[in-house]
């Protein structure tokens, strides 16, 4: 069951997505591209904890790392939805 702090993630995580669009629009790549932009999402929120620990930045890295994931995977559910 979703509790407040998990809506509270994905309340985080969809801000993000918006943002993403807003930049981006709705992006397109091959699986080795989504995982090198996954894996450097990831290198940047690592990063983040090691030389600050947790804190809004590091959760603002996660919602990115989140927000890429959710984006990879509207990729493969808009191909199967459109069949």
């Amino acid at each position: 069951m979703i509790d407040l702090i998990d809506q509270a993630a994905l309340d985080l995580v969809a801000k993000e997505r918006e943002r993403q669009l807003d930049k981006w629009g709705d992006q397109t790549h091959t699986p080795e591209q989504w995982k090198a932009i996954l894996d450097e999402e990831v290198a940047e929120a690592y990063c983040q904890i090691m030389c600050e620990g947790v804190n809004e930045k590091t959760v603002a890295e996660l919602s990115q790392i989140a927000a890429v994931a959710v984006a990879w995977m509207r990729q493969y559910l808009k191909k199967s939805l459109s069949k």
